[in-house]
């Protein structure tokens, strides 16, 4: 068999010279990126300085920003629009759903699916699941299928927060969204026990920075330019108009407004007695 010119075995010995890098892991983001995004680049832009700190290139220490704001704001585009734009300056980019103990568990699924597979291709011909699973930090908790084993105790999240912890992976983001209620789950028991990565929390709490221990930015409503250019990019092209139907349009309009006006002059004007209906 064949593949792009190479034969089976051509393509073996092809992939087996590709090096493979532990922990720069492919993105993969709930949603794609939004081509209609615009505006917010001054939030973004603190995003990235909280991650910066004082230097040029992101901190080993671990960082969190809090996005707080009404809901429906744009908090979570807002994090989804940096991590596609700072995902190839990332070793990996992660997002888990943070409403309650389902969507966390959904996402660290997909999280550690996505793992399994990024570590499959580290030994090629057949992946070795059983090293794999020590690879991982969860050994035993993958089968001869490659399934993960959710039943052993360990919930899925605490396998995600283990291999984010390990030595030497230092440069992943991870995106908290919607971490509104802290009843059912503390946020030290959410983050990584790790002191690295860097973490971009989404919530209507505003006081979620401080539990998280993290830099807190509020967002308001988009500024008025950027409106318009969502509105531009968003709604579909306008009719063309030719520009004698634009003046046209434009005389009956002034015309429409000065009958409004007279109609309404001439009311006031019987209403004060100065002008018999």
């Amino acid at each position: 068999m064949r593949f792009g010119g190479l034969t089976e075995e051509g393509m073996l010995v092809f992939q087996q010279s590709v090096a493979f890098s532990e922990f720069r892991v492919p993105t993969k983001l709930p949603l794609p990126q939004d081509p209609k995004f615009c505006g917010r680049g001054d939030i973004l832009a603190q995003i990235r300085q909280c991650f910066l700190g004082e230097g040029t290139e992101i901190s080993s220490l671990r960082r969190v920003v809090v996005l707080t704001g009404l809901g429906g704001i744009g908090k979570s585009q807002i994090a989804l629009e940096y991590a596609y734009c700072y995902a190839s300056q990332d070793s990996s980019v992660f997002w888990i759903n943070a409403a309650n103990k389902e969507t966390v568990d959904l996402g660290s699924l997909r999280i550690m699916e996505n793992l399994i597979c990024h570590y499959a291709t580290k030994y090629r011909g057949s992946a070795d699941f059983p090293r794999i699973a020590a690879d991982l930090g969860v050994p035993g908790n993958i089968n001869s299928s490659g399934k993960l084993i959710v039943d052993t105790g360990q919930s899925v999240w605490e396998m995600v927060r283990t291999w984010l912890s390990k030595d030497g992976n230092a440069n992943w983001c991870l995106v908290i969204d919607g971490y509104d209620d802290m009843s059912w789950l503390n946020p030290l028991d959410l983050l990584p026990p790790c002191r690295h990565g860097n973490i971009i929390v989404t919530s209507r709490d505003r006081e979620m920075a401080a539990h998280c221990h993290g830099d807190f930015i509020e967002i308001s409503e988009i500024e008025k330019a950027s409106g318009l250019d969502l509105l531009v990019k968003g709604g579909s092209s306008p009719p063309q108009i030719s520009h004698e139907q634009t003046l046209t349009n434009f005389s009956k309009g002034i015309n429409k407004t000065l009958d409004d006006l007279t109609h309404e002059g001439r009311k006031t004007l019987v209403t004060w007695g100065l002008l018999t209906a």
